[in-house]
């Protein structure tokens, strides 16, 4: 079978499985959901057979890993030492985007009884973030009699309820031990019979560790079995548990991926999960929009290309008259491009001039999260051939050449390159310099404090903290202003409001996004859309979004109806709701705020798109 017949098999079950859970919903009857520790693999938590590896070999206990349990452990420590080192390995969980993802459809109402096999605590942190305390509640066994535990199931409040079958981490006396579980009262094993018969169940993440619970639980007449996530070990049990039952198997391993699915089929087959609209009025005044105006305009500027080749002409004048014997090195950065498209323009201007100089590409990596490891890749001449380090070596003096920089970290690094080549080749009498376009207010200043530039021109000096040139987007790697004696207070104030290495652009074939925070929890966003284009007409399934308008001429389409919005207006769009925002002749920005859980890369799915990415991911 081809990948791509396995991967509709797979589409289909999953519409099978939201048509399910669909329907129980309308019959008020939700599905039970049993959650094995499998789930949390993805949030930085152990699993049981991991978490027995690492304890056995912390303590050198003389322990077969494959054969033990949780209670051989800790018969072999002392309990605290236990307890702690569970803790320890548990407590930093991040709950991943697929605990986001159910988190939403308990909210919605599909879930209102999971049971888990995990220890940690993960469900417990989404569910605090998205619902108020009172709405749901945690039973952990060994914490709580199981009695007790079957009469909090039939108290209708509150409605949505967890039982921590083996118990978690937080709880001294947690029946951590699976052999323990065959203890589990009638009184409990009764109601989830029923349940789960009523309802029907779905099993994720459950490995065969937890055949046990099976066996203990679902003998007994099961209408609906929907297992799903890693659960091919549960074969025999098919055959000889489940004779009767309607079984789909989810070949699914990923608990992200599997929880985004469930719930796109579910925002297509359930229209009640679209809310209600609802437009709100700003009371932005005047004083502060003007204010924030001036903030945005120190951010970016856009440079158009007669400038820029006006610039490099200016540039290769200064190249002449001070370092005309110097081996040029256009530095290229593969994400943020400049000094080899300067590169370009000389050869196309200057072809007689350039031809004679020796010249080197530098390649340097490290942009987003590898900002703080940036360094120099790889070395090739004019025509792309690498050049190795004895080659490199010319006559002592090299001149770095790049568009721009804000704070001399990029030349750093590249000068950094060089130094380690001509000082492994004991080659002491050399001579770095630099030449960029746009220089930071005070680069200079930074560079001669680093002494490891001779010489820097520059031909303009910049506020910004990006600059669109016509290849492309260059962003600063760090603060553009640091607090020295030659900076103003108005520039050390600007520097507290614009904080790196968070603050980010992002070109898009409509404009650019200039973001200030994105978390898991929130981001803050301004949209600047060019005159007549568009996005893509889309929707979010978790996240709300509410739209502050600083520009007048700009149109927000709500399904098919077309709202004009102006200047200081503010509308929310919730979750659900398909919408997209139209520039009209002129270049609008939009302040955009996000709620909830925030996934720009798997929380959206485009319906129409002037740019052909209705089947791309959402960070394009």
């Amino acid at each position: 079978m081809s990948s791509m017949t396995n991967l509709n098999v797979v589409d289909n079950k999953i519409s099978q499985l939201a048509e399910f859970i669909y329907e129980k919903k309308v019959e008020k009857k939700c599905p039970i959901l049993l959650l094995g520790a499998d789930c949390s693999v993805f949030s930085k938590c152990p699993s049981a057979q991991s978490l027995i590896e690492k304890i056995i070999c912390s303590y050198n206990i003389n322990l077969n890993s494959k054969e033990s349990t949780f209670r051989d452990i800790e018969d072999n420590l002392n309990t605290a030492i236990f307890n702690l080192d569970i803790a320890n390995y548990f407590s930093n969980s991040d709950p991943s985007k697929g605990y986001w993802f159910l988190g939403e459809l308990i909210r919605d109402q599909y879930f209102d009884l999971i049971l888990t096999t995990a220890y940690d605590t993960c469900i417990e942190k989404i569910l605090s973030k998205i619902l108020d305390f009172d709405d749901f509640k945690v039973l952990v066994r060994g914490d709580i009699d199981d009695n007790r535990i079957s009469e909090h199931i039939e108290i209708p409040k509150p409605k949505i309820k967890i039982i921590k079958l083996c118990g978690d981490f937080l709880t001294k006396n947690s029946s951590i031990d699976p052999c323990n579980f065959w203890n589990i009262k009638n009184s409990l094993i009764d109601i989830l019979h029923n349940k789960i018969k009523e309802r029907g169940i779905i099993s994720i993440g459950n490995s065969k560790y937890d055949s046990f619970i099976f066996n203990k639980l679902f003998i007994k007449n099961i209408n609906e079995l929907y297992l799903a996530c890693g659960l091919d070990e549960f074969d025999d049990i098919k055959k000889n548990i489940f004779k009767t039952t309607k079984i789909i198997h989810i070949p699914q391993s990923d608990f992200g991926e599997l929880m985004r699915s469930i719930t796109w089929k579910l925002g297509k087959i359930d229209k009640t999960k679209i809310g209600k609209t609802a437009r709100l009025r700003n009371d932005f005044n005047e004083k502060t929009g003007k204010n924030f105006d001036e903030l945005i305009s120190l951010c970016n500027i856009a440079i158009e290309r007669k400038l820029i080749e006006s610039l490099v002409v200016e540039l290769q004048n200064l190249i002449e008259k001070n370092c005309s014997e110097s081996n040029l090195v256009f530095i290229h950065d593969p994400d943020c491009p400049g000094g080899t498209e300067i590169l370009q323009i000389m050869e196309s201007k200057f072809k007689r001039w350039i031809e004679h100089k020796n010249i080197t590409k530098l390649i340097i990596k490290g942009r987003g999260p590898d900002v703080y490891d940036r360094s120099v890749t790889d070395y090739f001449d004019r025509n792309d051939n690498k050049i190795y380090n004895n080659e490199i070596l010319k006559n002592g003096k090299y001149l770095l050449i790049d568009s721009v920089s804000f704070s001399g970290g990029t030349l750093k690094k590249c000068k950094d390159g060089l130094f380690k080549i001509l000082s492994k080749h004991h080659c002491n009498d050399f001579e770095i310099s630099a030449a960029v376009i746009f220089s930071g207010l005070n680069l200079k200043y930074r560079l001669s404090r680093e002494k490891f530039l001779n010489t820097l021109f520059k031909l303009r000096t910049t506020k910004a903290h990006q600059i669109l040139f016509p290849w492309g987007y260059t962003s600063s790697t760090e603060p553009i202003f640091p607090k020295t004696e030659d900076l103003s207070n108005e520039l050390e104030i600007i520097n507290e409001f614009i904080p790196h290495p968070m603050f980010t652009f992002w070109p898009r074939p409509w404009g650019n996004i200039l973001s200030f925070i994105e978390n898991k929890l929130v981001s803050v966003k301004i949209l600047t859309i060019n005159p007549g284009e568009k996005l893509s007409k889309q929707k979010h399934y978790i996240r709300d979004e509410i739209f502050i308008v600083l520009d007048d001429h700009i149109t927000l389409q709500i399904w098919k109806k077309n709202i004009l919005l102006r200047k200081g207006d503010s509308f929310r769009v919730p979750a659900g709701t398909v919408h997209r925002l139209i520039a009209l002749d002129v270049s609008c920005r939009v302040l955009e705020i996000s709620t909830k859980y925030y996934d720009q890369v798997d929380d959206i799915e485009r319906f129409e798109d002037k740019y052909n990415r209705v089947r791309e991911r959402g960070n394009v």
